[in-house]
C-alpha cells in the first residue's frame, strides 16, 4: 500500500499515528515523522532484527513488540538511548515497558477464556497509546478510550503514587492504576499496580 497525497496530508497534520512495521507505507510515514514532528507508535510484532529497528529509534515514540523474556535486554539498551516507550508483550506473562531505562512490568490477568474476533483489543491499545503520547495523562488517556464505547459509563479512573496513594497525572514507579466502568449494567473493576 501507497499513500496518496490526500492521506499524506491527512497524516502530516495529525497529533499521533499508530502503523504496524509491515505496512506497505511503513517508510512514507517514517519520513512524514522526520517532517511534520507528530508522535508515533509502531507494531513490530514479532520482527526480530534489532539492528535494523535500532535505525528508527531516533523517530519512534512508542516501539510495541510480541516477544519473550529473552529478548528483553534489546528494549532496555534502546530505552537507556533514545527517548521513546519500550513496550514488549509477553502473551500470558503480561508485559514490560522501558523507559530512560526504568523497567515497568505488568502481570497478566488470569482468564478461563479470551475471546477477541474483532481486533478490539488491539484497537483499544492503539487509541490509548495514541491519547497517551498526545496528551501525556494516563487516566485521561484511559478516559478518553473509554468514552468510545457508547455502552461505557465510567464510574472511576484513578492512578496514584504506589507508596502516598496520592493521584498522579504522569507514570512512574511504583503506581497503582485502577478503574471501575459500567458496560450496560455490569460493573467492571480492574487495579493494576506497576512497581
Amino acid at each position: 500500500m501507497v499513500l496518496n497525497e490526500e492521506e499524506l496530508n491527512v497524516i502530516a497534520h495529525a497529533d499521533a499515528v499508530f502503523i504496524h512495521f509491515w505496512a506497505g507505507c511503513f517508510h512514507q510515514v517514517l519520513d512524514a515523522k522526520k517532517k511534520y514532528h507528530f508522535k508515533l507508535a509502531v507494531d513490530f510484532d514479532v520482527y526480530r532484527d534489532f539492528d535494523d529497528m535500532e535505525q528508527y529509534a531516533p523517530y519512534i515514540d512508542y516501539f510495541m513488540i510480541s516477544g519473550e523474556e529473552s529478548l528483553l535486554y534489546h528494549f532496555e539498551g534502546f530505552s537507556k538511548k533514545y527517548d521513546g516507550l519500550f513496550n514488549m508483550s509477553l502473551a500470558e506473562r503480561g508485559s514490560v515497558t522501558y523507559f530512560r531505562g526504568k523497567c515497568y512490568r505488568v502481570p497478566a490477568s488470569k482468564v478461563e477464556h479470551v475471546i477477541d474476533t474483532t481486533g478490539c483489543g488491539d484497537s483499544y491499545h492503539a487509541r490509548f497509546v495514541c491519547e497517551h503520547l498526545i496528551h501525556g495523562e494516563i487516566v485521561e488517556a484511559m478516559k478518553k478510550n473509554i468514552e468510545t464505547e457508547p455502552l461505557a459509563r465510567i464510574d472511576y479512573v484513578k492512578a496514584v503514587d504506589g507508596l502516598t496513594m496520592q493521584q498522579i497525572k504522569k507514570v512512574q514507579k511504583p503506581m497503582l492504576v485502577a478503574m471501575a466502568v459500567y458496560i450496560g449494567k455490569t460493573r467492571l473493576i480492574d487495579n493494576t499496580i506497576w512497581d
